[in-house]
């Protein structure tokens, strides 16, 4: 069974609202270089420059995540998809006190509108907002380079660089230190309205709220009680994992669950609009992050049909076939 599991990745434990120009290593704000070429922002892109970063990054995204404060993680997947007509986002889930979100739009700073890489989610239990800018971006060769917004590439260097299509590696310091580096293949395509952004309309200087999305409520049930406590895991995938489970997860959540227990609920926060398969696997022995399927006597529900809107849903799921 070869389903992408979730993992974890932390850029910034700091909350980073300000809206003061770049410094402290950051080149200006209206001037984009990359190997001594500059590169009029004013001019390119109709207004804004690094505007093809978005097509290059939609997509269902997978490969192991390094070097970063929680350890090494074999896996870490993120679905990055428009949210409206101009906001690129994509979330990986570890548990309630762990989330990474990636956005990405048009802000501004300094007077100038440039594209804008924002960090946000939970890192043990505490809520970060991080704001970079584009400093440098290569369209032709993929390489695009965010710096802190009010400290700078000194305290924030996050570069993405696309060496095909579908090989991306992200590579981020935190002053000056190696804080992750993941190697990922883009696993699923996802098509964007060309063009995209469809406006060059900015979201502000950086104090406007994520997108709304709409968050799952997902009630798993199986028949036998629990012996022992277990992790019970939800996996949304766009393609059926029944029979050959080769199917790649778009988001990925689990909830501990006390024995005895014959039933679960899963929240998954800010889920992308569209049409869904949800598996879930009750991981009686607790090594379903390790083994990547279902071990014997793990109860399972495969392929049960959901469609994500804008606004809250919910399910329920019957993990009523038990693992030989």
């Amino acid at each position: 069974m070869r389903v992408v599991l979730l993992s974890m990745l932390i850029v910034s434990t700091a909350c980073v609202t300000s809206t003061t120009p770049a410094d402290a290593g950051a080149p200006d704000a209206g001037t984009l270089t990359d190997a001594g070429v500059t590169v009029d922002a004013g001019t390119t892109d109709a207004g804004v420059a690094g505007l093809a970063f978005f097509s290059k990054l939609a997509g269902l995204w997978a490969g192991p995540a390094t070097m970063t404060p929680l350890g090494d993680f074999p896996i870490m997947a993120v679905d990055f998809r428009g949210v409206g007509d101009g906001f690129l986002f994509g979330q990986t889930d570890l548990d309630a006190m762990n989330t990474l979100r990636f956005g990405f739009s048009i802000e501004t700073y300094a007077g100038t509108d440039v594209l804008s890489y924002r960090n946000g989610g939970f890192f043990q239990g505490v809520l970060r907002d991080t704001r970079t800018t584009l400093i440098e971006r290569d369209d032709a060769a993929g390489r695009y380079r965010f710096c802190s917004v009010d400290r700078g590439c000194t305290y924030l260097d996050a570069r993405f660089t696309f060496a095909t299509a579908d090989q991306l590696t992200f590579d981020v310091k935190v002053r000056g230190n190696q804080h992750v580096w993941w190697s990922a293949r883009r696993a699923e395509p996802r098509t964007l309205p060309m063009p995209y952004p469809a406006t060059l309309t900015s979201r502000g200087d950086g104090s406007a709220p994520w997108p709304t999305m709409g968050a799952l409520s997902l009630t798993v049930r199986w028949p036998a009680p629990l012996t022992a406590d277990a992790d019970v895991w939800a996996l949304l995938t766009t393609t059926p994992c029944f029979p050959t489970f080769q199917c790649n997860a778009s988001r990925s959540v689990k909830v501990r669950v006390a024995a005895g227990a014959t039933s679960a609920v899963v929240r998954i926060p800010t889920v992308h609009a569209g049409t869904y398969k949800v598996t879930t696997v009750v991981d009686r022995d607790v090594n379903f992050f390790t083994t990547r399927a279902p071990s014997r006597g793990d109860s399972v529900g495969i392929d049960a049909d959901l469609t994500m809107t804008p606004q809250d849903t919910s399910l329920e799921v019957q993990a009523l076939y038990t693992a030989p």
